[in-house]
């Protein structure tokens, strides 16, 4: 298994060889650093509908130049697995330049065929994530929910995307059950709350802490 990178096109389909790989490859350093199954599926499930799983992906599928300083900067264009918006928010930090593998892809210069796993490693580390009065728990929390993959990509979406849309797309809560399916080898059964909505509808104590 190895990262797969693709400079120019739509990243990688979910289901294809290619976005199987990455998921894996993320999952493995997530699990290492204590991340449970169910928060991994959840930033996967988004992963694939912000950087289509390609670690090398940029916005509108045209990438900046290494001499673009001001657009990597201050441009609202987003870069890699989460798109990181400015992209210098990933590209620019002193975090992640000094991350292994570290190594962005731009439209002049070749890019680092492990920066996804520096990408990975810099979103466990230094993500913008704030709780919500939606989803009001810390990163902490996040990252040892046991709740289901698809409250966990919505706590993803809420909380680190932040997205200006007021309704959660629920393909990404189905991306989220698929990739929970991947990196377990079993699909995700919930026997204690049989309707998502109930959980979006009504605060409750929910394996632990409050949400």
């Amino acid at each position: 298994m190895a990262w797969h990178c693709k400079p120019t096109g739509w990243g990688y389909a979910q289901g294809s060889v290619e976005a199987d790989e990455n998921a894996l490859e993320i999952c493995n350093i997530l699990r290492a650093r204590g991340w449970s199954d169910n928060a991994i599926a959840g930033v996967l499930g988004n992963m694939q509908h912000e950087g289509v799983m390609n670690p090398w992906q940029w916005e509108g599928d045209t990438p900046l130049a290494s001499t673009d300083v001001w657009d990597i900067e201050h441009a609202a264009k987003g870069y890699g697995l989460t798109q990181f918006t400015p992209s210098g928010k990933y590209i620019n930090s002193p975090y992640a330049q000094a991350t292994a593998g570290y190594g962005p892809k731009f439209s002049d210069t070749q890019g680092s065929t492990l920066d996804g796993a520096a990408q990975v490693v810099f979103v466990d580390e230094h993500a913008d994530y704030y709780p919500t009065s939606y989803f009001p728990i810390s990163y902490a929390q996040f990252k040892v929910f046991t709740g289901t993959p698809a409250q966990a990509a919505e706590i993803w979406w809420r909380n680190y995307e932040r997205s200006s849309a007021p309704t959660f797309p629920t393909i990404r809560a189905t991306s989220a059950d698929y990739y929970y399916n991947l990196i377990t080898g079993s699909p995700y059964i919930d026997d204690d709350v049989p309707m998502y909505g109930f959980f979006l509808m009504k605060k409750r104590r929910r394996r632990g802490f409050y949400i």
